[in-house]
């Protein structure tokens, strides 16, 4: 697992303009890994995985909790402007709460599973039930700071009927990595992805239609789907950051 197949001619072919390695390719080397450790990948996703769908639940209630609580001075008051008003802001309120317990939650937590998947495909560390928090105090208040600016960025766009929410994503592939896995500052990373993506188009927007089909399939697999999801995902764009930027960080 420490040979990096990109760099030895064992991982596919190329694109001959870009130097780049064809997308299905990168589909093919990630089935396989997954194929060699399957087990070991559900293991580690189990937990993000019970997380995630208790998240759903606990987000429901915190959502419409808050709306309700926002309209009981209203109700109390027989007014319905208060009521309209204050159930605006308990709505409004109960997002941002939902926001950032999740963001404090699940953001050490992805961190430190791409760290696990990372270190499995480089240096062949075992995965297991604790890669979600392995390593999930490393480097937390840049984590949590990059997802800020990530997240931010995308409901920003998809406010805008959706579409910009989705070119940021899009744009953003590389930066993720950049950040929990080489440790590259925020700005740094936000270059090098838009930069890579901006002269790669195409051969991104491969990538982009893998991970959205994975997205939108994977959850339907009860539990066992979310738990690749996880799991999965970080292995298809470290092995895409290997075939271009090999064992070390992105340079350029």
């Amino acid at each position: 697992m420490s040979d990096n197949p990109w760099t030895s001619g064992e991982g596919g072919s190329r694109n001959p303009e870009a130097g780049l390695p064809n997308v299905m390719d990168l589909v093919s080397q990630c089935t396989q890994e997954l194929q060699q450790d399957f087990l070991p990948f559900i293991v580690a996703g189990i937990l993000p995985a019970v997380l995630a769908m208790s998240g759903g639940v606990l987000g429901v209630v915190v959502i419409y909790g808050g709306m309700f609580l926002g309209m009981a001075p209203g109700m109390a008051a027989n007014d319905e402007d208060l009521l309209l008003v204050g159930g605006v802001g308990g709505l409004v309120l109960g997002m941002v709460v939902l926001f950032l317990g999740m963001a404090l939650v699940f953001a050490p937590l992805n961190a430190s599973m791409w760290r696990s998947v990372w270190k499995h495909m480089v240096e062949g560390e075992k995965m297991g039930f604790d890669a979600g928090f392995r390593y999930a105090f490393q480097d937390l208040p840049r984590v949590l700071m990059f997802h800020a600016v990530y997240l931010g960025i995308i409901l920003a766009g998809s406010m805008l009927c959706y579409v910009p929410g989705l070119i940021a994503a899009f744009a953003l592939t590389f930066a993720f990595p950049a950040v929990v896995v080489h440790r590259m500052s925020i700005g740094e990373a936000i270059r090098i992805s838009v930069t890579h993506t901006r002269d790669h188009l195409a051969w991104h927007l491969g990538l982009f239609a893998v991970v959205f089909v994975m997205g939108m399939v994977l959850p339907y697999i009860p539990i066992l789907g979310y738990a690749l999801l996880f799991t999965l995902y970080p292995m298809f764009v470290l092995t895409a950051w290997r075939a271009v930027y090999g064992d070390g960080p992105a340079t350029g």
